[in-house]
């Protein structure tokens, strides 16, 4: 457990730093959009594979923050300027992440339940 609490800890400080880099009154240039895509893009890259460790193992409550968490950084990158492709497309990855997540929680509910009435 200790290692999830370590990953999210990890995510959660990189998504503080990208809010200090870039408060939301903050509206980026193209040329400046341009030069931080390549942090953007590492930063969603970590998302998605901590995400699944963070999903796996983690407890519900963690899988609700999140979500939370990576919704409001796609909702910020959306607010400072970025393209909308690059918005859709992110948010689309979390949108199938969420419904992959909430597929396996039933299962395993289910499962729980079957154990329950046998």
């Amino acid at each position: 457990m200790d290692d999830i609490n370590t990953k999210w800890d990890n995510l959660l400080t990189l998504l503080g730093e990208f809010r200090n880099k870039f408060p939301s009154k903050k509206q980026l240039n193209s040329s400046s959009i341009d030069k931080e895509m390549p942090y953007v893009n590492l930063l969603m890259e970590r998302l998605m594979i901590d995400g699944d460790d963070l999903l796996a193992f983690g407890p519900e409550e963690l899988a609700k923050c999140f979500f939370s968490e990576a919704m409001d950084f796609v909702y910020l990158l959306a607010k400072i300027g970025f393209p909308t492709a690059t918005v859709s497309e992110f948010q689309s990855k979390i949108y199938v992440k969420r419904a992959n997540y909430n597929k396996e929680r039933k299962k395993y509910e289910l499962a729980i339940e079957d154990c329950e009435n046998a």
